[in-house]
């Protein structure tokens, strides 16, 4: 079967060459973050000042939107720089059918048996996902952040540039897949520790999809359904739904 890391021939960026520009990439998706965070700051003034614009739904939908495209605009730029394709570096091409379907069944599975363990323990949904929905003022631009950018610039960091430059190296791919599974995971601090945990197994297994698939649309569409799934339930469930 051919793989992610079947394609082309030209080489990616060495293990720690990778590390850096990777860290590089998050930062500047961070300081995107952190400026539009100062702007709303001044603007909006909100009582609970910086903890309160965390759970605001229209700074995370804008903030998402804005780091989201200059994160994923910094990794193609470092993919040219390199001199290759971003169909070959970070695996834009065109996924099989068949691929699609069945990593969409095992990612719906694996949600099917997380749900059922965060119900047998009694674990509410997270209070800060109701809040950002309940203030995003326009559903329709938190839904494009969340199932759109917010996908397409973690997909195309971890599973993209991280994964083509790491699985080439020493580690290999089944060194890579969890320890971008890892770092994935981790960037979700604002999730409790049950969930973080379910997230760093979905990355694996999304990791093992752009592995297999030979295509970063696998895990990216997986991504985005997970996000809509989650944002359609938020929608069921809000006051006035």
């Amino acid at each position: 079967m051919r793989t992610a890391t079947d394609a082309g021939d030209a080489e990616p960026w060495g293990f720690w060459a990778t590390l850096a520009w990777g860290l590089v990439v998050f930062a500047v998706f961070l300081g995107v973050q952190i400026a539009l965070l100062a702007a709303f700051l001044v603007v909006r003034a909100p009582s609970g000042g910086a903890q309160a614009l965390a759970e605001d739904g229209l700074f995370v939908s804008v903030s998402t939107i804005a780091g989201g495209l200059a994160g994923t605009g910094l990794a193609l730029l470092l993919t040219a720089r390199r001199g290759l394709a971003a169909r070959d570096y970070l695996g834009f091409t065109r996924p099989r059918l068949r691929s699609v379907v069945l990593w969409t069944l095992a990612g719906a599975g694996f949600w099917a048996a997380f749900s059922g363990l965060a119900w047998l323990f009694d674990r509410p949904d997270p209070k800060f996902m109701v809040d950002i929905y309940a203030t995003a003022g326009s559903p329709v631009l938190l839904f494009v952040a969340l199932v759109v950018f917010a996908p397409l610039f973690e997909e195309t960091l971890f599973r993209g540039f991280l994964f083509r430059g790491w699985s080439r190296s020493r580690l290999g791919v089944f060194g890579t897949i969890p320890l971008v599974a890892a770092l994935w995971a981790g960037m979700h601090q604002q999730y409790e520790a049950f969930e973080i945990g379910g997230l760093f197994c979905y990355g694996v297994l999304l990791g093992a999809a752009r592995h297999y698939a030979g295509s970063l649309a696998v895990p990216a569409v997986l991504h985005a359904l997970t996000n809509a799934a989650a944002f359609a339930a938020l929608a069921a469930t809000a006051p006035g739904a």
